[in-house]
């Protein structure tokens, strides 16, 4: 971790791959009706819903995801953040026979901005449950899902370890940078490999908003966000939609996420039939999500897949939701933020990275996409860490950047463009860059972090030989234009 001095401050520097770690193996349109954060200490009631409106979470409720909780500190030690020493602790939150786990972080500052990080996948060993205990035996690597719903004595679940030394190790690495940033971080576990269904694993997700409604006099008056990416942004759309009615998150970051269920157990279903030479493969990826999603929803062709679907959760979700997604992904299609963006009605600010041609496993196997370019710091990831920076209530910000990947999104953009498509999406993208919070810092060797406009500048005449100018690009991007 380094700190430089820049025009008077000292920037953090922000881990730009936190949405990428989780890969499988205001606007209009009726948003939530949930107030803020309510502090209940001297017994003031709890801001309900609108009259004539659904309660959210009581229609998850329906569907296994509770909405009384209780919550343990099992343990807790000093760390450090954001140059100084808070208390970490290791959360259970109990709900009846639901036990969901989560580590709570706080910052030196009463007042920062919260961020809930959705691991879907990463196993933990401190939760004293025979399950952890018996899969950190096993070790990393793939073993039985035996604990999973109706299994069928053959799939297989990857088991990765996190270590979880709080000053260093995998887990220090994915909640530093934020710490760094001014946040308080919460990071909850989807442990896929313990089992349960898919309302298990936005259980796993909401917990730590009740866990925030809970604390009320502590989380009063400050910013939430959510992110994830893959099944870890399910986690954090339908976990910020399932909210307790006394909390409203601030904004919603995801990255390839899976969001109308039934839709993609459909895909998952049909996909074999269509690749008849992966066709072992494939079944062998999907089964254990489609079991989980089985376990929570009607199977295809019988009665509504509700509350798992878009039309439920746009009715859930806070006004400021941004999806990023690549064409070419063949596990969780882009017609997923499609469908999102199409059926939220301009709360969904999506990401594209548009192709020529479309997904196919037979080229590109079970995969994500490659967005710009596989890179440790991906282009996705600091497009959507300046998006959430440039809301955030932070000091300044500098964010790594490749300049290899991000000329990857960029190509694809005026590919795109060439190809007389629409790219409104690109200037959204851009625009956090023109942010004073935000400074990006090359991967390549540049000792000096730059603005996003130094940065575009010098990269699109790089990329493109044009002469654009930091001015040049402001005034672009500014104008709803892109500036090359």
């Amino acid at each position: 971790m380094f700190l430089m001095t820049l025009r008077g401050f000292a920037p953090a520097l922000l881990v730009s791959s936190f949405l990428m770690a989780a890969g499988c193996g205001g606007g209009s349109g009726g948003g939530s009706s949930r107030g803020p954060v309510v502090d209940q200490s001297d017994n003031t009631p709890s801001p309900g819903p609108v009259p004539g409106t659904a309660s959210c979470p009581a229609v998850f409720e329906k569907a296994g995801v509770p909405v009384q909780w209780n919550f343990t500190t099992l343990a807790a030690q000093n760390v450090n953040a954001g140059g100084g020493s808070v208390t970490l602790e290791y959360v259970l939150a109990n709900a009846g026979e639901t036990n969901s786990y989560f580590l709570y972080i706080p910052s030196t500052d009463p007042l920062a901005p919260v961020i809930i990080l959705n691991e879907a996948y990463n196993g933990i060993d401190w939760t004293g449950e025979g399950v952890d205990a018996q899969f950190a035996a096993l070790g990393p690597g793939k073993h039985p899902d035996s604990f999973a719903p109706a299994y069928n004595g053959q799939d297989l679940v990857r088991y990765s370890p996190e270590t979880s030394a709080p000053d260093g190790g995998s887990l220090r690495a994915s909640v530093n940078l934020w710490l760094e940033s001014g946040f308080a971080v919460i990071k909850t576990y989807g442990r896929f490999y313990a089992g349960g269904a898919l309302a298990n694993d936005v259980s796993d997700a909401v917990a730590p908003w009740y866990f925030i409604a809970d604390r009320a006099s502590t989380f009063a008056g400050r910013q939430l966000f959510t992110t994830g990416g893959s099944w870890g942004g399910l986690m954090a759309l339908y976990g910020a939609a399932a909210a307790p009615d006394s909390v409203v998150p601030t904004a919603v970051a995801v990255t390839s996420a899976p969001v109308d269920l039934k839709a993609v157990r459909n895909y998952a279903m049909q996909l074999p039939s269509d690749v008849p030479a992966a066709s072992e493969e494939v079944n062998a990826f999907f089964s254990p999500y489609i079991r989980r999603i089985d376990a929570s929803i009607s199977r295809a062709g019988t009665s509504s897949s509700a509350p798992f679907d878009t039309t439920t959760l746009c009715s859930c979700l806070p006004d400021k939701v941004l999806a990023a997604h690549d064409d070419i992904d063949t596990i969780v299609p882009v017609a997923q933020t499609e469908q999102l963006q199409a059926s939220c009605a301009g709360r969904v600010q999506p990401i594209f990275w548009r192709r020529s041609a479309q997904a196919a496993v037979q080229t590109a196997g079970l995969s994500h996409g490659d967005f710009g370019g596989r890179s440790a710091v991906t282009d996705v990831g600091t497009l959507v860490g300046a998006w959430i920076i440039d809301q955030a209530d932070v000091e300044p910000t500098v964010i790594p950047v490749d300049p290899d990947s991000f000329s990857g999104f960029l190509m694809t953009v005026s590919d795109a463009r060439n190809r007389g498509e629409n790219t409104d999406y690109a200037i959204a993208a851009l625009r956090p860059l023109l942010s004073g919070k935000v400074w990006l810092q090359s991967t390549l060797g540049s000792t000096q972090p730059q603005t996003g406009a130094d940065f575009l500048a010098g990269l699109l005449n790089t990329l493109f030989g044009l002469q654009t100018t930091a001015e040049s690009v402001e005034e672009a991007l500014t104008a709803n234009t892109l500036p090359f």
